[in-house]
């Protein structure tokens, strides 16, 4: 079976106010989204990368895949996260990719994924059809209502991360019919054409880097 890595650079992380993209900000000399490919290269070694990334950065990122040995595709994102998944399969589709391939989409701003998760994410893609990792919410949630706010049961909710894995062909058939509209995330997508979702456990530390704290926190955790 083939494994593909679909890693998403292209954003332009507005809310961290910065000039450079989240995902290119260095930590400890690496810019972020390597990191990602590292952990996907450590769990899967055979797997092959295609990356989206915004086209200012196009030429950024091919210097530092070659600097760090790393090989990957790399196409156009899109105007939203959505269509930057589509433009990833379109690559795939016209290469042609096995029907029954793994397509494993991360975010390149959660730099901290680990080769374990990784790996259970593929095994339970392997033996369900799919998996979205999850991690139980662990702080008091409260809903908006009306003028006010109630509270809400969190054991009710759960966390979304990635990577959401998928085999291509109900992943690409998805995405051709459904890529015009704005979903949060993969599993969104596929559930609004009528896939089943599977589940995995994920990793609390699997933090998405969204503000300029975030980033500080990555260090931290990276220094530990």
């Amino acid at each position: 079976m083939a494994f593909y890595l679909l890693l998403l650079a292209g954003g332009k992380g507005e809310r961290m106010k910065s000039k450079v993209p989240k995902q290119f900000l260095k930590v400890h000399g690496k810019p972020l989204w390597l990191y990602s490919l590292e952990a996907f290269h450590k769990a899967i070694p055979q797997i092959k990368t295609i990356i989206v990334c915004i086209s200012d950065y196009q030429s950024q990122l091919q210097k530092d895949l070659e600097y760090w040995g790393y090989e990957a595709v790399v196409v156009d994102g899109g105007n939203t996260r959505t269509l930057s998944v589509y433009n990833g399969l379109k690559h795939l589709a016209a290469h042609p990719c096995d029907a029954k391939a793994l397509i494993a989409i991360h975010d390149s701003a959660r730099p901290l994924i680990t080769p374990i998760c990784i790996q259970n994410a593929f095994e339970a893609a392997q033996r369900y059809g799919s998996a979205v990792c999850v991690v139980p919410i662990r702080f008091a949630l409260r809903k908006k209502h009306q003028n006010t706010t109630i509270s809400v049961d969190r054991s009710l909710y759960l966390e979304v991360q990635t990577p959401q894995i998928f085999p291509f062909e109900p992943l690409w058939k998805a995405y051709q019919q459904l890529h015009h509209r704005t979903f949060y995330d993969d599993a969104s997508l596929m559930e609004a054409w009528g896939y089943p979702i599977h589940l995995v456990e994920g990793d609390p530390y699997n933090i998405k880097v969204t503000y300029e704290k975030d980033l500080a926190i990555v260090e931290a955790l990276l220094n530990a």
